[in-house]
């Protein structure tokens, strides 16, 4: 990974792009700039929290997280009179957020794109990174692919330690389950019958039940990695939606 010195002379107010959480971006020759402060005044525990995410973005180069397609990894620290303040990431042109996506898509998109979403998890649970805040404006995609963004608040788990639910693999799936429902029932409300939108319920419920924890992401979970995905399951919905006939018990 390069390392690239920043010029606030260049990276100025008039052009940041979009400003998040204190958190500044900027956009230049294909690459976000993700600058994590826009001062050379820093405090103690600013510099602390910025050398946890400097050593967290080696230790995933470390894990092989750049060899990820679907995910839009850090590919340059930037520092600043010698600290570190931020990172670069692929700029992803043409991409949104998904449920802002999924508004123009069918529900067959917006399944393929949940399998992708799901199966681009496991490739991090195998490489022991969970990555703790997976939610509609961090996946991004452009209709036909996705990639999963933001990684400051990840975690690298060791195999069957005891950590908050939320640190974990199965963590991350049940954050997925969030989504199907947004995506999948909640913009189907019209189309699908009551009897409908509970048997869909019950589906998921079906094949989440290992893993979701009641919306609990402070209880303690055993971190490890599922024996099942929502991929595995998810082609499971296609002929259900908007369709009551599958749902009635034979």
């Amino acid at each position: 990974m390069e390392i690239m010195d920043v010029d606030f002379n260049y990276i100025s107010a008039n052009n940041i792009v979009e400003k998040k959480h204190n958190k500044s971006f900027h956009i230049a020759n294909g690459l976000c700039y993700k600058l994590l402060t826009n001062t050379d005044v820093l405090t103690c525990e600013e510099i602390e929290s910025l050398c946890v995410i400097e050593d967290k973005i080696n230790r995933l180069e470390a894990l092989g997280i750049n060899e990820i397609t679907g995910i839009c990894p850090p590919l340059n620290k930037l520092y600043y009179n010698n600290q570190f303040i931020g990172y670069t990431m692929p700029y992803l042109e043409g991409f949104i957020d998904i449920t802002t996506a999924s508004q123009n898509l069918s529900n067959n998109t917006k399944i393929d794109l949940l399998i992708e979403v799901s199966q681009t998890l496991k490739e991090l649970h195998i490489r022991q990174i969970a990555h703790t805040d997976i939610h509609y404006a961090n996946i991004l995609t452009n209709g036909v692919i996705t990639k999963i963004i933001d990684f400051d608040d990840s975690y690298i788990f060791k195999e069957g330690e005891v950590t908050p639910y939320y640190k974990t693999p199965v963590g991350d799936i049940g954050r997925i389950k969030e989504l199907i429902f947004q995506l999948l029932i909640e913009a189907n409300m019209l189309a699908m019958t009551g009897v409908a939108r509970v048997r869909l319920l019950e589906l998921i419920k079906e094949y989440m039940y290992d893993v979701y924890c009641d919306g609990d992401y402070v209880r303690r979970f055993k971190a490890v990695i599922p024996h099942r995905y929502p991929h595995d399951w998810l082609d499971k919905f296609r002929p259900c939606l908007c369709n009551e006939e599958c749902y009635k018990k034979k």
